[in-house]
């Protein structure tokens, strides 16, 4: 999935000057639980840049993290009090958001309104072009 992303962003970056690079290696880890009563609380799928690491806030009270290196994930989580769920409940909280799940062999099977892009506003429809802008953008103010 990754190489068909990266291959994909690639296609927009021509027009920028930004690089799209995989990383050569680094972990992702799921946490819950950070938010109940802070005021701060971030807004869902709003992301955070840090020093060591991405963070984005996802619905039920979710973290996801991208760590650069291994040693950056066990200092920022040895300080967190969150607690790591298993992946069937992470899978689960994913379904009642209404997260879609993608492998590599169905990614081409959807268009973006068939996997809730619109409604977690990860699609544009003032923006740009895209490939498929004009009938996406069709579906959307005809529903």
């Amino acid at each position: 999935l990754i190489t068909h992303l990266v291959g994909t962003l690639r296609n927009y970056a021509r027009f920028s000057k930004v690089s799209i690079e995989p990383l050569a290696e680094g972990t992702i880890v799921g946490r819950t639980g950070i938010w109940r009563n802070t005021p701060n609380a971030l807004e869902i799928f709003e992301v955070s840049n840090h020093a060591d690491h991405l963070s984005i806030h996802l619905p039920f009270d979710r973290q996801l993290l991208a760590f650069k290196d291994k040693r950056s994930m066990n200092d920022t989580l040895s300080n967190s009090l969150s607690v790591l769920k298993k992946k069937d409940h992470w899978e689960l909280f994913d379904l009642l958001s209404g997260i879609p799940r993608l492998y590599e062999n169905t990614i081409e099977s959807f268009l973006p309104h068939h996997v809730n892009l619109d409604k977690w506003e990860g699609i544009g429809f003032n923006k740009g072009c895209y490939l498929g802008q004009e009938i996406i953008a069709r579906m959307h103010y005809k529903s």
